[in-house]
Parts: C-alpha cells; sequence; structure tokens
C-alpha cells in the first residue's frame, strides 16, 4: 500500500486519538460524580444524549483532559472551573482527546462538563480523563438539593445564544448550561436534570412523557431508575407546541397532563410540582392560547390538589420581554432566561426554603 501524504496525515491523527492518557482515570472511576443520565456500556465510557448532562472532578492539579467520543461532531460541552463558565468545548466526530483546562493555580480544584446541545444532535461518550503528573482525583461533594426541568426547546436552551430572531436552529447557539433552569439550580445550589426536547408536546402525539422513562432518548430500549436521582423540586414546561397551531382538547390535554402528574407524584411523593406557563406563548389570536393553556393548567393543579397531592402548584412565566431580544426562532435568549431564573428561583426559596 502506498503511503500518501493524505494517507499518513490519517493515520498519525488516528494514532494521536488512540494514545493512552498519561495519569489517566476511567469514566467509570467511583471518584466521578455524573449529573444526569447516563448510559453505562460494558466498555470504558458512560454516554449520554439529554441536555445538561454533567461530570463533575474534585482535584488538586493543574490540568484536565478528557478523551471523549462523539456521534455527530456538532454537540458542545460547556467547561465550568470552580464555579465559573470558561470555555466551550467543540467536539469532532468519532474519538479525540481534548484539554479541558490547563494553567491552574496548584492546589484543589472543581471542573465541570455541562452538555450545551440537546438530544437529537447525538450521543456523546465519556471515555476516560487525566490530570497532570501528581494530580489527583478526590471524592466528589454533591450538592444535597435536587431539581428536575420537563420541557421543550425553551427547556433545552434552543438559540438563546443566538443573536436575532431570525436565526434558526444550530447546535453552536444552543447551550443549557444558561437556561432558566440551569441559572435557578445555581442560585438555590442545587443539581440540575433537564429531560426535554424541541417541538415536544404534552398530548397527543410527540410527546416528552413517551421519553421520560429512557437514559437515552433516542434508544427505545434504555430504561432509567428513577430511584437513582430525586428531585425535590419539578417543573414542567409544556404546551408551547401544544397550542402552536390549534387549542387541544381540553378534556384529553387535562388528563393525560393529570395522570403525567400523578406518575411523578407516586415517583416523588415528597417533591413540589410547578406547572408553568410558557413565555413563548400569547393571546395572539381568537383562540387566545396563553389564556386557554392557563385556564387547563389551574384545572390540573385543582384535580390534583383535590386528590391529594398538595404540593402542587402553578408557576407564571410571563411572556418574554421584546427589550431583551430574542434568541433564535423567537426562543428565549440568555437574558429572558434570566427573567424566568429569578422567578423561579423565588418560587424555590418560598415554598422549598431553598
Amino acid at each position: 500500500m502506498k503511503i500518501t501524504p493524505v494517507l499518513l496525515a490519517l493515520l498519525c491523527a488516528t494514532a494521536a486519538f488512540a494514545e493512552p492518557l498519561p495519569n489517566e482515570i476511567s469514566a467509570q472511576d467511583p471518584q466521578l460524580h455524573y449529573v444526569g443520565r447516563f448510559e453505562t456500556k460494558a466498555g470504558p465510557g458512560v454516554a449520554c444524549q439529554w441536555p445538561a448532562s454533567a461530570v463533575e472532578l474534585r482535584f488538586t492539579g493543574t490540568a484536565l483532559k478528557a478523551r471523549i467520543k462523539d456521534s455527530s461532531g456538532k454537540n458542545r460541552w460547556q467547561v465550568v472551573v470552580d464555579g465559573e463558565p470558561r470555555s466551550v468545548l467543540d467536539l469532532k466526530a468519532g474519538e479525540a482527546n481534548y484539554d479541558v483546562v490547563t494553567g491552574l493555580s496548584k492546589g484543589e480544584h472543581q471542573v465541570s462538563l455541562v452538555r450545551c446541545t440537546e438530544s437529537h444532535v447525538g450521543t456523546t461518550e465519556l471515555l476516560g480523563f487525566a490530570l497532570n503528573e501528581g494530580g489527583k482525583l478526590l471524592p466528589p461533594k454533591p450538592a444535597a438539593r435536587h431539581l428536575l426541568i420537563i420541557g421543550d426547546s425553551i427547556s433545552c436552551g434552543y438559540g438563546n445564544e443566538a443573536g436575532s430572531r431570525d436565526d434558526h436552529f444550530t447546535p453552536k447557539t444552543e447551550n443549557a448550561y444558561l437556561t432558566y433552569g440551569a441559572m435557578a439550580a445555581r442560585a438555590t445550589k442545587a443539581e440540575f436534570v433537564c429531560i426535554a426536547w424541541s417541538g415536544k408536546k404534552m398530548w397527543p402525539d410527540n410527546t416528552i412523557p413517551e421519553l421520560f422513562d429512557r437514559t437515552l432518548p433516542m434508544d427505545p430500549s434504555s430504561h432509567w431508575d428513577g430511584a437513582q436521582w430525586v428531585p425535590e423540586a419539578i417543573v414542567i414546561t409544556l404546551g408551547t407546541n401544544d397550542f402552536g397551531k390549534v387549542n387541544p382538547e381540553e378534556k384529553g390535554w387535562t388528563e393525560a397532563y393529570g395522570q403525567f402528574v400523578a406518575k411523578l407524584h407516586t415517583a416523588y411523593p415528597k417533591a413540589r410540582v410547578y406547572c408553568a406557563t410558557s413565555p413563548m406563548m400569547g393571546d395572539w389570536n381568537e383562540r387566545k392560547p396563553r389564556t386557554t393553556l392557563h385556564g387547563y393548567l389551574e384545572k390540573i393543579v385543582a384535580a390534583r390538589q383535590a386528590a391529594g397531592q398538595s404540593a402542587i402548584s402553578l408557576l407564571e412565566f410571563p411572556i418574554q420581554d421584546d427589550k431583551l431580544g430574542y434568541g433564535a426562532d423567537w426562543h428565549p435568549n440568555v437574558k429572558n432566561n434570566e427573567v424566568m431564573a429569578g422567578i423561579l428561583t423565588a418560587a424555590l426559596k418560598k415554598d422549598l426554603k431553598w
């Protein structure tokens, strides 16, 4: 076989990706702390698809590398160092080694990698990590509070870093770290899990409930054990897509929503549930979709309270502020997410004393 310059470059790149990392840490090391839903494979890695999936590492050392395999080459991961967002890793398709952070001061640090992008962008598999020579992994210090967000594109962070409402979806402007749920979690020192997918509804088709029990939402065979992570607060922000073209039939929609809430209550009987309105929905025509959604949610909350579920309430997210701008395709940008986060944070502090 003739070794051409192009072939030589490909062989070198492949070899570089396959090199062992110095001072390597298995992706399944018990001192790593994963937040969100990860599938543990027979091999060395752990895989995820849901937005805001995260891994936290506490260590002494000055540098951290990661070996990551990505199915699409379009996923992005926010790097957070000692509580401050730093760079974003733009992943390549296939397996590669990445410099997560370098040049840290000597001593103890915590670094988090948070998936910015949502499920349909593809699967990311974390294969391993490495510290600089002499670095040492430390036991995790997980948060005591747990916040679960269930929703659609708004909760994913669709286009929240885009410059204009005229922009369209691209993974490069989606950042789940900068969503209202993630911001409220940081404000209340809680762990944040996001079960959301753009375009999804509550009922009757294309629903989040049908994906809710999956570890990997694109894999019908994967199953999540809800006992692994127990939220004290749950926010459901669905309705934008349900009411987009027509108002859904009241009985069918409210019953489906109520059944889903009852399922959550059975799984997490101590959790407070918030049924949220949509910041993208107004009374823009004779259907008055916002008022209609509000009325449906009021009936659902009342019915669940009558059934004995006292820790449930309606959470009012106002229509996003035009003066703050928009993200892609009219979605809430980071500034409007900050407004939503403030409302949610206030509710969590009032109701749960967070």
